[in-house]
């Protein structure tokens, strides 16, 4: 089941009061807007959505502040049983906790908000990474000193970022700016975006967000000449283009992955068109599904400019669903598969087997290394194979010169000619 764990963080200091200078509204209602109108979008997707809302009180010290957290989990409305769900979808009470927030009377900072909101998103490695939205004014009361300690603790942020200013930002300085925060999380390999809302824009910006961000994405799904339409629920980061279809490159082995890096896992659905045709996904489905389980494959994909594998999965003969897993940007994102831009048919004639075998000690060679002697027993076969071959000659003497050469290549390789002028004292 693939699970969208969002979070809503509302600014509620001081500093929020402000009037915004174009819509003669606070900045609070402001926020108060966006978030009831993201939640008529989650409400409004075609994907089954649980919401929950709650108030957290934060530590009533100088830098401690109080902040209302909306928790959204989108659940994929499919044959798949979900997970146990603890979350209602009582619209009405959501909204009315969202109008109920009250401002709070001191310039606290909301930046250790923000790290607090973010720990309450760290799942485990089969969940998704979650989405953290704030809605602020841009305000950020820290101390300057004390700034770089607190940047240092984003380090461990493991949701996705995405910061809603409000009103003009201010002039502050660059230490002490949201614009630092965003850099330093993208900085530790997290997503984190900071935008502005303008005055005409708040009644879309909430749109925008949901459909930028964790609206499902309907593309292409194409497999050489065949291609049918189908929806990835989430939306994979990074790829914000329709128009871009995942194609499959290749197949390849279970056994040869090895539990590879995934940056987002997605799941596919099929959008029929025609239900009277079969579609490419029910097909892949049933193609990755062999009977041998040894011997199953995965489906090597690319979307835009990034990699991605498409795996079957089954729990019983009624409900089977493809799953899609990302990789990290880049060309090589399995260093132990090397470039995959510069992957060969599987019967190319420079196809080498895997796992990738040097064949050095088939070659003999001066200027190839040998292991022929890597161990005592094999120089004994050696010597004794030339040993057998000496008290046959002049019969065997091709076999004789052939055993001797071997030796001798050996003996340069290891820069030893102690072997070799103990053999021939020996055959003398």
């Amino acid at each position: 089941m693939t699970v969208t764990r969002v979070l809503v963080l509302i600014d509620d200091t001081l500093s929020m009061a402000g009037i915004h200078p174009e819509t003669n509204r606070s900045y609070l209602d402001t926020a108060k807007i966006i978030a009831s109108d993201f939640l008529d979008a989650l409400a409004d997707s075609r994907f089954d959505v649980h919401i929950v809302a709650q108030t957290r009180d934060g530590n009533p010290s100088r830098h401690g502040t109080r902040h209302v957290l909306c928790r959204a989990t989108l659940f994929l409305d499919s044959d798949i049983d979900p997970p146990r769900r603890r979350f209602n979808r009582d619209w009405l009470q959501m909204k009315k906790e969202i109008d109920n927030i009250s401002m709070s009377t001191d310039r606290s900072c909301n930046l250790d908000a923000i790290i607090k909101a973010s720990r309450l998103l760290a799942g485990n490695d089969d969940e998704q990474p979650g989405h953290l939205v704030c809605l602020t004014d841009g305000n950020v009361f820290y101390p300057r000193k004390e700034f770089p300690k607190m940047l240092n603790k984003l380090t461990c942020m493991p949701a996705t970022l995405h910061i809603l200013t409000l009103g003009p930002l201010q002039k502050l300085e660059p230490a002490t700016s949201l614009a630092q925060v965003v850099e330093k999380t993208i900085a530790n390999g997290k997503r984190a975006s900071l935008k502005r809302v303008e005055a005409q824009e708040v009644d879309t910006a909430a749109r925008k967000l949901f459909v930028d961000e964790f609206a499902p994405m309907t593309t292409k799904l194409v497999l050489g000449k065949l291609s049918s339409e189908m929806v990835l629920h989430p939306r994979p980061p990074g790829v914000l283009d329709q128009n871009n279809a995942m194609s499959v490159v290749g197949f390849i082995p279970i056994k040869h992955l090895s539990g590879p890096p995934i940056d987002s896992n997605h799941q596919i659905i099929p959008e029929a068109i025609n239900q009277e045709e079969p579609h490419l996904v029910i097909l892949l489905i049933h193609a990755l599904l062999q009977p041998q389980k040894i011997d199953r494959k995965l489906a090597l994909v690319k979307i835009g400019d990034r990699f991605g594998l498409i795996q079957a999965h089954e729990k019983d003969d009624a409900h089977k669903w493809l799953t899609f897993s990302l990789f990290y940007p880049g060309d090589m994102p399995l260093p132990w598969m090397g470039s995959f831009d510069s992957m060969v048919f599987a019967d190319s004639s420079a196809k080498q087997d895997y796992p990738l075998v040097d064949d050095f000690a088939k070659r003999r060679s001066y200027s190839t290394p040998t292991i022929v002697w890597s161990k005592d027993n094999w120089i004994i076969a050696d010597l004794q194979k030339a040993h057998r071959t000496a008290k046959k000659l002049p019969d065997k003497q091709a076999a004789f010169y052939k055993e001797v050469n071997r030796i001798s290549r050996a003996c340069c390789v290891y820069s030893n000619d102690s072997v070799l002028e103990g053999l021939i004292w020996d055959d003398k």
